[in-house]
């Protein structure tokens, strides 16, 4: 092994870590939203206005709804601890990952826009799973188009 090989090899090691590192931050973060799911209705109201959103419509569609997307994103976090665990075995499915947040963060902030969301969370929300997606894809080597395993 010559000395440049050496050094690349170093280099996707610690792209590797870093990958796991970083999958494992948003996976935690994702798998806290099932508390959501658990939480009493007085609370999504007291959150939703406490957040600007103004007061909580009644209905039992919108608690169903805060509460099935929170357990969503809970099993998105568990996947993403899931690939953490072996990024070498899961990099395909890692790199595809990445791809489709980065297009569903776009989607996220037309959503936003669309519906009137405050700056602040399309900047949380759909701007920010555009960043996680192309993170993700410059840590796994070879960025957006390449094919390489």
């Amino acid at each position: 092994m010559t000395a440049n090989q050496d050094l690349h090899d170093e280099v996707l090691a610690r792209k590797d870590r870093l990958l796991k590192v970083f999958l494992t931050l948003v996976g935690v973060t994702d798998l806290l939203a099932i508390v959501v799911v658990f939480l009493p209705e007085t609370w999504l109201a007291w959150a939703h206005e406490a957040v600007g959103l103004g007061t909580l419509p009644p209905g039992r569609i919108v608690g169903y709804m805060a509460r099935s997307t929170s357990l969503v994103y809970g099993i998105h976090g568990a996947m993403l601890l899931a690939m953490a665990s072996d990024v070498a075995h899961y990099r395909s499915l890692v790199r595809w990952y990445g791809r489709v947040i980065a297009v569903a963060g776009l989607i996220l902030v037309g959503v936003d826009i669309a519906e009137s969301m405050p700056v602040w969370w399309t900047v949380f929300e759909g701007i920010a799973v555009v960043g996680i997606g192309v993170v993700i894809l410059k840590l796994c080597h070879d960025g957006l188009g390449s094919r390489a395993a």
